[in-house]
């Protein structure tokens, strides 16, 4: 049951869970809160399911749909992005009911039985992180498929850059970046003059007039001017995403809250990845990818090391 049954980070990560349940074992309901025309990601993961509810009304309406259909378990993506997952997760519309790491932070509810998290992610007190029973699935814990890549890159110049500039790209959403790093971007131009940093400007104007204050200030107690390292560039559609990472020389994941779709899609276009892993299983996913992959002298151990290895 999601909102993000589209092309979206939540689908793109459990698309695969829904796709290859054995059929033999499990009878497959979607439950898709978006009340838009449903793209190709949307139908796809329609057609896998044996029965797909949409357009219901509201969480009221969703409530006497999902207690009607009598399930054994019912399986958030995510709870906490979304209000009508928040609604209904307060509700006890099934014996099991479990979350996964679409946004990885414990939903608090006593309701929610079970967190499906990632065995490579989860810290060894991860338990202790949740009021669900925390369940340590393999590996990454997703079936994960590479998104086509087969667009050109986007022009260096066309953002900002010249030929010898050393791209860092660091695209997540900018309330991923807290205040206390900021210091590492300065850190990084200290030692490699030709540094850039690419980030993507946020939906909301004043949060990326913010965060450019914020890296104004940074640089500025560093000896450095921000203006000749930082370039924020408009957000893109989905499908040009990969063009604009194929810009950069080196992906810098963001610190506290790691990047989870933006780093595997990284990888998929040959970037190198710097990441830094902290104590709680938000800021680990990238890590546990390069570890999954044997890349782990990309992963540093402190700040300091996050800085050498950029």
């Amino acid at each position: 049951a999601s909102h993000y049954f589209f092309f979206h980070s939540v689908s793109k990560l459990f698309r695969g869970w829904i796709e290859r349940l054995d059929r033999e074992r499990f009878e497959v309901i979607v439950y898709d809160f978006n009340t838009g025309a449903p793209d190709g990601w949307a139908t796809a993961i329609g057609n896998a399911a044996a029965h797909v509810r949409r357009n219901v009304g509201d969480a009221a309406g969703w409530a006497k749909q999902i207690a009607a259909d009598r399930l054994d378990v019912l399986v958030y993506p995510e709870i906490g992005m979304e209000t009508v997952a928040v609604r209904l997760a307060c509700l006890r519309l099934a014996p099991v009911q479990c979350v996964a790491w679409g946004h990885p932070v414990t939903t608090g509810l006593p309701e929610i039985d079970f967190f499906l998290s990632s065995a490579l992610m989860e810290p060894g007190d991860g338990d202790s992180h949740y009021t669900e029973r925390l369940v340590r699935l393999p590996n990454l814990s997703i079936c994960y498929s590479p998104i086509a890549t087969d667009t050109a890159a986007r022009s260096r110049t066309s953002l900002g850059f010249d030929a010898d500039d050393v791209v860092f790209v660091s695209c997540q959403s900018l309330y991923k970046y807290l205040p206390r790093f900021d210091g590492v971007f300065p850190a990084i131009a200290s030692r490699e003059p030709k540094a850039r940093f690419l980030f993507l400007a946020d939906a909301h104007s004043h949060t990326t007039e913010r965060f450019k204050s914020r890296l104004a200030r940074a640089f500025a107690s560093a000896g450095l001017e921000a203006g000749r390292h930082v370039v924020i560039a408009d957000r893109v559609p989905p499908a040009e995403f990969p063009s604009l990472l194929k810009a950069g020389d080196i992906y810098l994941d963001s610190l506290g809250w790691s990047g989870g779709n933006t780093s595997l899609e990284a990888a998929t276009v040959g970037l190198p990845i710097v990441t830094l892993p902290g104590s709680l299983m938000r800021s680990r996913h990238t890590a546990a990818s390069l570890w999954q992959m044997g890349l782990d002298r990309y992963v540093a151990r402190d700040i300091a090391g996050y800085v050498g290895r950029a």
